[in-house]
């Protein structure tokens, strides 16, 4: 069917990196981010420098931890990459009728996964993401796709691939 190879490396995982975090990530940023801000904007207008200092410090707090999650994740993935000597992950993916076999070509570890387990598609510059619920992905290589492969690949996987919702490029 369809078959993709190439590499990540550093430079390219920054690039994908909030893509691998899910939508609730960003949900609760913004509507967490507007409370405080009006609560905040109440605050002032009330002048109690009390809460205001307190919200800030919340405000503060929930983008540390957003920012650490992101730290950490990608820090995993650097310090894997540098712990077995590789500047970079060179990745194999072809898809089945019935799932996705990835062939990791650095350490020669393979998985097949099943298409339902797709929650979230994720497009960049050079790849196309497919995610799961836990952040995990398989990454398709845009580069290694002939003219019109991409648009064929899609509409190969919107029918397998049911639980994601949204199939537009970022």
């Amino acid at each position: 069917m369809f078959r993709t190879s190439g590499a990540i490396d550093e430079k390219s995982f920054k690039e994908i990196c909030f893509q691998t975090l899910p939508d609730a990530y960003f949900i609760a940023i913004g509507a967490f981010s507007i409370f405080t801000i009006v609560m905040i904007v109440i605050a002032i207008i009330s002048r109690d420098t009390q809460n205001i200092l307190f919200l800030l410090g919340g405000l503060a707090l929930f983008w540390f931890l957003i920012i650490a999650r992101y730290h950490t994740y990608k820090n995993k993935v650097i310090d894997k990459m540098k712990s077995t000597g590789h500047s970079e992950i060179k990745f194999t993916s072809f898809f089945d009728d019935d799932k996705v076999n990835l062939i990791n070509d650095s350490n020669g570890a393979q998985s097949s996964v099943g298409y339902k387990v797709f929650v979230k598609y994720a497009e960049s510059d050079t790849l196309i993401l497919l995610l799961t619920r836990h952040s995990q992905f398989v990454p398709i290589f845009k580069d290694r796709l002939k003219p019109g492969e991409r648009d064929a690949l899609i509409e190969f996987l919107k029918p397998r691939c049911t639980k994601i919702r949204r199939w537009k490029k970022n």
